[in-house]
């Protein structure tokens, strides 16, 4: 076995994520940026654990601010300067590699003093591959918690379902063989349904007598009731 490669041409502090390690690693959002907590001095804040149209992690560099991170995905800088996540972001299975950059950068990738994550896009080869995938999770899969056991609720439902694929191959314009082994192509999709939880809610509602008008007992007497309940006597 060879021994590792020292680093001499620079100080940079930096790691590799490949396309293997992005398809076996779990990722509960499939945010690609949750990646970067797998290099030291990193730490991810996981604000939602579903993927939506644009990132929700929000992560700390060597003590450095949220709000000073750097993000790109085939070299466009996407992130969001202002809440220090992305605008906008790509599916984990349309994602070849994800470059982490803790420290000591150069300046050509160097936008904000934080740490810098580039993402890069699967292209097509010269044969075609695709994949297809359904990813889902159900309030049938676990236990009840103990606040709805002790109180006689039933199950919150809680379910996330991504259904998606991917197809890339070469691309030939017929009747130009300047084309052929030259053009390629990749194409994805990803749906991506939710039902969110949501915990019992207390509210105080009129009661029959403000609904008339009749203000003359509200008060410190008025009685709350459960969301979608009946009035406490």
């Amino acid at each position: 076995a060879e021994g590792a490669v020292l680093q001499t041409e620079s100080s940079e502090r930096s790691g590799l994520v490949t396309s293997e390690e992005v398809q076996d690693l779990t990722v509960i959002n499939r945010d690609f940026t949750s990646f970067a907590e797998l290099q030291p001095g990193v730490v991810v804040n996981v604000s939602q654990s579903v993927q939506t149209f644009s990132g929700n992690n929000q992560f700390n560099a060597l003590g450095g601010r949220a709000t000073s991170n750097n993000i790109a995905v085939d070299g466009m800088p996407t992130n969001n300067t202002n809440q220090g996540n992305m605008n906008t972001t790509i599916s984990l299975d349309n994602t070849q590699t994800i470059e982490v950059k803790v420290s000591n950068f150069s300046a050509e990738t160097g936008r904000n003093s934080g740490v810098t994550i580039l993402a890069v896009s699967k292209t097509g080869t010269l044969q075609y591959h695709g994949a297809g995938y359904y990813y889902n999770r159900n309030e049938a899969y676990n236990a009840n918690s103990f606040f709805n056991n002790q109180k006689g609720i039933a199950q919150t439902p809680n379910r996330i379902s991504y259904l998606g694929g991917n197809l890339g191959g070469p691309l030939h314009i017929p009747f130009l063989n300047a084309t052929r082994g030259k053009l390629f192509f990749f194409i994805s999709a990803e749906h991506i349904a939710e039902l969110r939880p949501k915990g019992e809610v207390d509210v105080t509602v009129p009661t029959a007598l403000e609904r008339q008008g009749n203000f003359s007992q509200s008060g410190s007497n008025a009685k709350p009731i459960a969301a979608g309940g009946t009035a406490v006597k």
